[in-house]
């Protein structure tokens, strides 16, 4: 690290001891309710989809799933003249379920030559801060998508997508409300073939159905169709020329000019690319758990780098399940 690039960052390492209240970033500390708060703005602001979903702080790293939703009918009438009593339907989530926030780890290291590069801009700090943000945002986004386990010990190789990080919000749909997760059209095929010679000629035929799913009292006005890549090029017959060049991960949530089955239709990050979700996106949920970040800032000169080794208590969950549809994007096929 060369001399320069050292006073930016020990500076950065004050800043950030000064923001979080402690003497020594380079000892792990528990950060404040309002210092985590403040991180967890500060990712979410970083990527606009996640500023679409629910994020939650709790207290208790394990309890009901909340919603400020109203997921039942309340219009009526009872005639209390008698025995009748007037009954009002409950706010939140209809079903009790629970979430369980898993310790996630948000480690990142820098090698010294990439902060010489990043130390020749004024905004040092920021640029800084912005990719570790952006990261965690990024790999939020696919552990909702993706994740089907919490394994006691992560293996990045054999989970590229962060599959066996925490549970996700397509395995919550797919294992909590399996009527409303299409996997196969015919029987023990295995298959959602779409095409001329397919189940479903058009995907705007298949979002229709997929939305008809959702009955019509949970319907909330808000609902997008999250439409991954593939599916929507091949609709177009051509890759979308924005993005002709952009990995998956690069592409920020976008608004298309198409509807798909009456919905306004989304692409979203890192979305598996043959995937179909219908819902409204403040229906996916993220919890934290408010008083379980730990963060440590250190400078490993015998790697060469520095490490920002960030942890935090997350869970995934969908607030309302009966609001949700989708299908499984390994089964799609596109047949002429």
């Amino acid at each position: 690290m060369r001399r320069e690039t050292r006073a930016l960052f020990n500076e950065l390492r004050r800043a950030m001891a000064q923001a979080y209240g402690v003497d020594n970033v380079a000892e792990q500390f528990e950060a404040t309710v309002p210092m985590a708060q403040s991180l967890n703005d500060a990712i979410q602001a970083s990527d606009a989809f996640l500023n679409e979903i629910t994020i939650i702080p709790v207290d208790d790293i394990k309890g009901e799933v909340l919603d400020m939703q109203i997921h039942s009918t309340i219009a009526g009438r009872t005639d209390t003249s008698g025995a009748g009593k007037r009954e009002p339907q409950l706010a939140g989530a209809p079903d009790g379920r629970q979430y369980e926030c898993k310790h996630t780890d948000f480690d990142v290291g820098i090698l010294y030559a990439l902060l010489d590069v990043w130390a020749r801009y004024k905004d040092f700090r920021a640029r800084y801060m912005a990719a570790v943000y952006r990261r965690i945002a990024l790999d939020r986004i696919l552990i909702g998508w993706y994740g089907e386990s919490a394994a006691a010990t992560t293996d990045r190789v054999a989970n590229p997508l962060l599959q066996d990080v925490n549970f996700g919000w397509i395995y919550d749909l797919k294992t909590n409300m399996a009527e409303h997760y299409l996997t196969e059209v015919v029987a023990e095929s295995g298959k959602i073939n779409i095409g001329p010679a397919g189940d479903y000629k058009n995907i705007d035929q298949l979002a229709y159905d997929i939305g008809s799913l959702i009955p019509k009292e949970h319907l909330t006005g808000r609902e997008v169709a999250i439409i991954g890549q593939g599916l929507v090029s091949y609709d177009m017959n051509k890759v979308l020329g924005a993005h002709a060049e952009t990995p998956t991960e690069k592409v920020n949530f976008q608004i298309l000019g198409k509807s798909y089955g009456g919905f306004k239709s989304v692409i979203i990050p890192q979305f598996p690319d043959k995937g179909l979700l219908i819902t409204d996106p403040r229906n996916l949920q993220l919890y934290y758990q408010r008083t379980s970040l730990r963060r440590q800032s250190k400078d490993e000169p015998e790697k060469n780098r520095v490490v920002d080794y960030i942890s935090q208590n997350e869970a995934y969950r969908v607030g309302n399940l009966k609001a949700i549809a989708g299908i499984e994007a390994d089964n799609v096929a596109f047949v002429e």
